[in-house]
């Protein structure tokens, strides 16, 4: 199965805001609010990462003692489980494609609409938006909240997800 890269990320600069902004982000389109600076964040860096489908490329975003959270499934605790957990996720699909919809940085709290799209040969892509939170501690994600819109995934999807953050790492 081939895969198109999305397109990349550019932004406008806004006018320069007060030093004490709140920094957004937009994708090309969505629009900002004057005033308002584009957020310098690991987080579009992170999400690109993805792309690769190599849990290596995702550790130099990771603190330590990152935590990652889904709505309906346990925490993974741990940068060593965390990857574990990707490197599950992708041998488990063709692909896995997270694309930055937004973000709004403040101090070091990263708040992102994003879309997901995991692709698996023989079945139905998965597609849905999520709103995540990271918590940046020195540059790195330190806690991750991801919060599909409309809930968790259900049925086969959910099966999957939740197999694959019990397996050993």
């Amino acid at each position: 199965m081939t895969v198109a890269a999305a397109p990349g990320m550019g932004t406008a600069a806004p006018p320069a805001g007060p030093p004490d902004a709140v920094e957004v982000q937009s994708s090309p389109g969505a629009g900002y609010s004057p005033g308002m600076t584009p957020a310098r964040s690991p987080v579009p860096d992170f999400l690109r990462a993805f792309r690769e489908s190599r849990p290596e490329r995702l550790e130099p975003f990771l603190h330590e003692e990152v935590v990652f959270r889904a709505d309906g499934f346990d925490p993974v605790r741990g940068r060593r489980a965390v990857l574990a957990y990707w490197r599950r996720m992708f041998a488990a699909h063709d692909a896995i494609v997270m694309s930055l919809e937004r973000h709004v940085r403040d101090a070091d709290l990263v708040v992102a609409a994003q879309r997901q799209l995991y692709l698996r040969e023989g079945r139905d892509p998965l597609m849905f938006d999520s709103i995540a939170v990271y918590e940046l501690l020195d540059e790195r994600i330190r806690a991750w909240t991801d919060c599909p819109r409309g809930g968790p995934p259900d049925g086969q999807d959910a099966a999957l997800w939740r197999r694959l953050r019990t397996d050993r790492w």
